[in-house]
């Protein structure tokens, strides 16, 4: 009770100073606590699956998360080091129920999905729900968004409003810490959503996402890497981009991965997440160094007060441990309120970040544990050095000698400033490179006008009502043009082995599109001609990594599918900036159907006076 008076009377000595200190050291603290809270919701992806530290999903060619589907049974019979895999895609999808559209993302994978990630039922069981070709397994807020409180087992739902489904379990949500998210989960043979490889012949392989449960944790997965690649690697397959590498990527570190190709999964941005690291390292040490200097700087006021006690028999350990205390004070107190700061500002940095934050994670017991052991070490590290530099002095220096312990502390705190020079500087270089980072995104010129373009996700079987709807958009005064197409800069659909890019690359991805489709997108056309009104269905262009990469003098006479090819386009970014711009073809046909639809607006202003 005594030292709590001492230490109350102390900060109320003294309440600018303190004042100063509380609200400086509760800034840096909750700004330092908001980014913890985003940290430690990133590093969370995925480590709840029991069995993550066996899975792996497979790439092909370093990069590729799209594979054949005929792999998974080839994997399970050829290597007893793997004990199960389940081929995996992921899009958005609608599914009616009583004439009522319900959209959501659509899993379409094996039974073994459910082993292999541990999946919880509520009603049903994994060995059952999904081993006839039109079952389908939704989640739990997709039944009551769709039945209500009604039992889903047994009712029928329609997805694409052509395949018949039969709803026969019920699943726990994804955690909003997986970077697998779903709303309803249907059997990859019955093919709603996969990817197509097509040679123009008539021959056609499916390609889906692979992940792989090896039977223990021990196995040698460089050693499988290398046999998959030298087994697969020697099958010449008639359709298909060639396979060069087999690579096993942990599922535990494919969160933070980027660049990977038709991944399917969310990802996190790893530099981003290094960079807040550094940031609020930054933040903590300079709020560490603000309270020394403070402290440090009121030395002065309290030699008196120091002296008295020491002459009345005060030992060092008490005059340590009082400024110790008064540290954990003014840390526990700048907590409390930095709690109640960061609440205020958690939008913000949820705008800034594109992300929840949820402050509460870091109650949790393990957290809550590093976050008490956090506030202990700042504590100290804010303390030790005013408590030792004052419990040492000996009162007869303190009466006599006043001026030459205040110039003692100089050089500590000269040190200490440049250290908040370097440290603050270094702060800024970080802003100002994630200032940069973010400002690069919005102002990427990726090939193709962003300016007035709205894309609309359409359904296949409107293709047929493609003039009815254009006719009917351009009769708006705001509409300058409209575009439909199969796939849209941003996201392809398709691709095709073609032998004129050689033997070290057959893939290359198609983006199927209609005559307006280069006005709408403003893509220049570096070569060649534009279209004419009797092209549709009958040409191709290219674009300049395709053309570059065939090596031909002239492409004249040449084709495509079948397609006249009459022109190479400027390279665009029609994929993820993570990764290179690989060749392109550009259909201009209606062969592939549709699934976007892309508007120019006109914006007008209006002047009131």
């Amino acid at each position: 009770m005594k030292r709590l008076k001492i230490l109350i009377r102390s900060l109320l000595k003294s309440k600018t100073t303190s004042a100063i200190t509380i609200v400086g050291f509760s800034i840096s603290i909750s700004m330092a606590l908001i980014m913890i809270a985003f940290l430690i919701k990133e590093y969370s992806y995925d480590k709840t699956y029991p069995n993550i530290e066996r899975i792996y999903r497979i790439l092909a060619n370093e990069n590729n998360a799209s594979v054949r589907e005929d792999f998974r049974e080839y994997f399970l019979d050829n290597y007893p080091e793997i004990e199960d895999a389940c081929r995996y895609n992921n899009d958005y999808s609608t599914v009616t129920f009583e004439n009522t559209p319900f959209r959501g993302q659509m899993i379409s994978t094996d039974p073994s999905f459910f082993k292999i990630f541990s999946i919880q039922f509520i009603i049903g069981s994994g060995q059952s729900s999904l081993n006839g070709m039109n079952d389908v397994v939704i989640t739990e807020s997709f039944a009551r968004k769709v039945f209500g409180n009604e039992n889903p087992v047994g009712k029928s739902l329609v997805a694409e409003y052509k395949e018949a489904l039969v709803v026969t379990g019920v699943i726990k949500d994804f955690s909003e810490y997986s970077s697998i998210q779903g709303d309803f989960i249907t059997n990859s043979k019955l093919k709603i959503w996969y990817e197509r490889h097509d040679d123009g012949q008539g021959n056609k392989v499916d390609y889906f996402r692979l992940y792989v449960m090896l039977k223990n944790r021990s196995v040698n997965t460089s050693s499988i890497e290398a046999m998959l690649t030298k087994d697969i690697s020697a099958i010449k397959y008639e359709v298909g981009y060639p396979i060069k590498t087999i690579n096993l990527i942990p599922f535990e570190e494919s969160y933070f991965m980027q660049g990977i190709n038709r991944s399917q999964t969310n990802h996190a941005n790893i530099r981003l997440i290094r960079l807040l690291s550094l940031i609020t390292s930054i933040i903590i040490l300079l709020a560490v160094f603000n309270y020394i200097n403070l402290s440090t700087a009121t030395h002065s006021t309290r030699f008196q007060e120091i002296g008295i006690k020491k002459t009345i028999g005060a030992g060092r350990w008490q005059i340590f441990s009082q400024f110790i205390i008064e540290s954990f004070a003014v840390c526990f107190l700048s907590f409390l309120f930095a709690l109640l700061l960061s609440n205020l500002w958690v939008p913000t940095f949820e705008r800034f970040l594109a992300s929840n934050i949820h402050m509460d994670i870091l109650f949790q017991p393990v957290y809550l544990g590093w976050l008490i052991l956090g506030i202990i070490f700042i504590s100290l590290l804010s303390g030790i050095y005013p408590a030792l530099s004052i419990s040492k002095l000996k009162p007869i220096s303190i009466f006599r000698k006043r001026e030459v312990v205040k110039q003692g502390s100089l050089g500590f705190r000269a040190v200490l400033n440049i250290l908040q020079y370097v440290v603050s500087v270094a702060l800024i270089i970080a802003v100002i490179v994630l200032s940069r980072q973010i400002d690069y995104v919005r102002t990427k010129d990726f090939g193709f006008d962003t300016d007035k373009l709205l894309r609309v996700n359409v359904h296949w079987r409107l293709a047929d009502k493609v003039d009815v709807i254009r006719d009917k958009l351009l009769t708006s005064p705001f509409i300058k043009n409209v575009s439909f197409s199969h796939g849209s800069p941003g996201g392809t659909r398709s691709s095709s082995s073609w032998d004129a890019l050689g033997e070290d690359n057959m893939e290359i991805k198609e983006l199927t599109v209609d005559s307006a489709f280069f006005k709408v997108f403003q893509i220049p056309i570096v070569q060649g001609r534009n279209l004419l009104p009797s092209d549709f269905n009958k040409v191709c262009y290219l674009n300049e990594t395709a053309y570059k990469k065939i090596g031909w003098d002239s492409f004249e006479g040449k084709k495509f599918q079948g397609l006249e090819i009459i022109g190479i386009v400027k390279d665009f970014n029609f994929a993820s900036l993570y990764n290179p711009i690989t060749p392109l073809a550009i259909p201009v046909s209606s062969g592939m159907g549709i699934s976007h639809l892309t508007l120019t607006w006109i914006f007008t202003v209006t002047n009131h006076t």
